[in-house]
């Protein structure tokens, strides 16, 4: 968490108030062999501490572990968490990676639970320790930052069967568009705020719209400094302050509903792209066929996904 934890992020995440979540698995053996470098994860987190930033700790259970949960409720209380959460993991994405044996039963968990709650009257740790299978229907969508900055969803992210990808191909368009980061606790306001500008850009200059308006990202993570968004809207004419768009060939995605199915749509894609032998060839986007101000249900809002890709190898085509 070294990244994070510099003088010029620590700044915004107070400023902004930023939710702070660690991962670290236990003593140096231990984190270093499930999530990565002990040395930076601990680094980050004397950054935190130094700075007087709440933080919260999370760690995935396996068997291999087991023995050394109490230290690392113990490791929890020293270093200050406000919340120490142990999380079962899925046998989804990279989980399947894990021998079957790594995975315990719901009762062995249970039975770790009841030593935890034990240690935490007998020792006086203030930590609030919980424990849980960690799924979208439980704790939603994670997404864990790493030292070197990275971020992964965990777990990996589900996705119903029915999710249909397509194959299509997307001509060039005109974008007139507001490019800039976004924090993802602003992004409502933002979104109103920039296609409002663009709207009046677009009355001023009498631009006609070719296409409902959308939002490209040019980033697959978010930063303490926002994610690098596009708002834009597609026109007919060409114009100062317009710009070429070429999607190309790209996978595509209807979604009728909430935003809130939207990762395990990209999540999908990817995995598609990947089986098939694609890769990403340039900013991914929605499009929001209707205006989420003009609908009285979440069901009626209709969503289209384009992630652009081309094969592995090949050159990009813009």
């Amino acid at each position: 968490m070294s990244v994070i934890a510099s003088e010029k992020n620590i700044e915004i995440i107070k400023r902004n108030k930023i939710s702070v979540n660690v991962g670290l698995d236990g003593p140096r053996a231990i984190t270093s062999r499930v999530r990565g470098d002990y040395d930076f994860i601990m680094k980050g987190l004397k950054g935190f501490i130094k700075n007087d930033i709440p933080f919260s700790l999370t760690a995935v259970v396996l068997r291999s572990t087991l023995d050394s949960i109490l230290y690392t409720c113990q490791m929890a209380d020293a270093l200050g968490a406000r919340k120490m959460k142990f999380v079962l993991p899925v046998p989804k994405g990279n989980a399947l990676k894990l021998d079957k044996s790594e995975y315990i039963t719901e009762t062995e968990a249970i039975t770790v639970c009841d030593k935890i709650n034990e240690a935490k009257i007998k020792f006086g740790w203030k930590t609030v320790y919980t424990f849980s299978i960690w799924n979208k229907k439980t704790d939603g969508y994670s997404i864990l930052v790493y030292p070197n900055g990275k971020t992964y969803a965990w777990p990996a992210l589900e996705y119903e069967d029915k999710v249909d990808v397509k194959l299509v191909e997307i001509p060039m368009m005109y974008l007139l568009s507001i490019r800039k980061n976004v924090l993802e606790h602003e992004f409502s306001k933002e979104y109103g705020t920039c296609f409002g500008k663009l709207f009046r850009k677009m009355e001023e200059k009498k631009l006609t719209a070719a296409a409902p308006p959308m939002v490209l990202f040019h980033d697959d993570e978010y930063t303490p400094f926002g994610l690098d968004t596009e708002f834009a809207i597609p026109i007919r004419e060409y114009a100062t302050g317009t710009r070429d768009f070429c999607p190309g060939l790209c996978l595509k995605t209807v979604v009728q509903g909430s935003y809130s199915q939207l990762p395990s749509v990209y999540a999908k894609q990817i995995e598609w792209a990947k089986r098939e032998g694609y890769e990403n060839s340039n900013a991914l986007y929605e499009v929001y066929v209707t205006d989420p101000a003009e609908v009285s249900k979440e069901s009626e809002l209709v969503t289209e996904v384009y992630y652009p890709i081309k094969k592995k190898g090949s050159k990009d085509r813009n």
